[in-house]
């Protein structure tokens, strides 16, 4: 009886002896929904990332932006799917914290665009936004604070010139502008288009900033880590290949569409709009 019990542990040593005595690669997602919800988005990738490295890869979820960065300033995150701009935040801080790959929109395309959003029947331009309440997802969201401060920049606006209010999701600021309770919203445009609708009037948009990306840590992974996960990751073709989609079929949203190379250079616009724009909310 013992036999049978400890027969598939002597199996996987020796078969597969790194994944029972290696150090673990620590995996943080961005912490956009709950860690239920994050852990089944992202189980069928850890697992391919286990494939790839020939080590067990552990979940570690962080609550906030702000912790995952910090895990990776702490080297205690090996690798994390980050959003462009808490990447472009990190990036600052430490070089060694590096981008492996940026990943693809459902249609092939690379990278997105923010928008500012009103209720159709209230009629404003962004030449109104004086005095009105604004709604913001997350300080470290991309069109959150920057972007939205950007577009009103550019009109000779601010966010100070508002009363703005960090209050979560994208389409919870949909939500809050269509019922009253806010004036105009920051919002990725491809949500706030699903809320047209409902009454949702996108008055300005963005340039493309790049899509969601992977990145490494320098200080707790070797180089043929890091290039065989660039390597086997850009390989894989699910728009192109119907054995790679059968593969990422079951991966979260975000990422089940393949991905394109990306390097420090694809980020100097937040390098640009962070040396004149503070966000309200991010701790340097």
């Amino acid at each position: 009886m013992w036999f049978r019990v400890i027969l598939p542990f002597i199996f996987i040593c020796l078969v597969q002896p790194s994944l029972i005595f290696a150090e673990p690669v620590r995996f943080a997602p961005l912490p956009m929904h709950s860690e239920d919800y994050i852990r089944r988005e992202f189980y069928p990738f850890i697992k391919y990332l286990e494939e790839i490295l020939q080590k067990s890869v552990q979940f570690a979820y962080r609550h906030n932006n702000k912790d995952v960065i910090e895990g990776l300033k702490t080297d205690e995150i090996d690798l994390a799917f980050l959003g462009p701009l808490p990447f472009a935040v990190i990036s600052q801080q430490d070089p060694d914290i590096i981008p492996l790959l940026q990943f693809l929109n459902p249609d092939g395309s690379v990278g997105y665009t923010c928008s500012v959003g009103v209720f159709a029947g209230d009629h404003l331009q962004m030449k109104d936004l004086s005095k009105k309440k604004i709604a913001l997802t997350r300080p470290y969201s991309t069109c959150g604070f920057l972007m939205t401060e950007h577009m009103l920049n550019q009109e000779g606006k601010s966010l100070t010139d508002n009363i703005f209010e960090y209050i979560g999701k994208h389409p919870d600021c949909a939500l809050a502008v269509i019922d009253g309770r806010f004036n105009a919203c920051g919002i990725k445009t491809s949500i706030g288009k699903k809320f047209r609708p409902l009454g949702l009037d996108l008055i300005a948009e963005s340039q493309t900033v790049p899509s969601f990306v992977l990145v490494a840590n320098r200080h707790t992974l070797n180089a043929t880590e890091i290039d065989n996960v660039r390597k086997y990751l850009l390989q894989l073709k699910p728009l192109e290949n119907q054995q790679a989609a059968e593969l990422t079929k079951d991966w979260g949203a975000l990422i089940k569409h393949g991905a394109t190379p990306v390097t420090e250079n694809d980020f100097t616009i937040f390098t640009d709009l962070l040396s004149k724009i503070h966000i309200s909310g991010i701790s340097e």
